[in-house]
């Protein structure tokens, strides 16, 4: 904080201007780097879907082989 004390008044207003421009250029970024995440995001649910889309016809055939098999496992105990 001294230093800038120390310093010309011009000299901290252009290192203020310098960061304002830096800051205004990551912040016209923002929207680019938004869309990006969007689409990886619609990207990635669209992926869960189509992961529990294919799980669901073997989770009923695995289902379906559990009743068989607890089916024979009663048969034989009786």
């Amino acid at each position: 904080m001294e230093r800038l004390c120390i310093l010309p008044k011009d000299v901290f207003v252009m290192a203020n201007e310098k960061d304002v421009e830096q800051l205004w250029s990551l912040l016209e970024s923002i929207p680019e780097i938004m869309d990006e995440l969007c689409v990886a995001g619609k990207t990635e649910v669209e992926n869960q879907k189509a992961v529990v889309k294919e799980a669901q016809p073997i989770e009923l055939e695995i289902g379906a082989m559990i009743k068989k098999a607890l089916k024979v496992v009663i048969s034989h105990v009786n």
